[in-house]
């Protein structure tokens, strides 16, 4: 956010306080969501991530 802050002072000489406190931290928070699923995916194997399905029960 401050680098955000700093680039929009030096272009208009005025910060929109509303984008900042209401725009960013969701935006950050989604694309550390997408960062960290993708994360996840690439380096737990495939047994761990997806249940096993279940048995067919033998009768007989």
């Amino acid at each position: 956010m401050l680098a955000l802050v700093l680039g929009l002072v030096v272009v208009n000489s005025e910060a929109p306080v509303v984008l900042l406190l209401v725009g960013v931290p969701p935006a950050s928070f989604v694309v550390l969501a997408a960062l960290l699923n993708w994360r996840w995916e690439s380096q737990v194997p495939r047994s761990l991530r997806e249940p096993e399905p279940p048995q067919a029960v033998r009768r007989g």
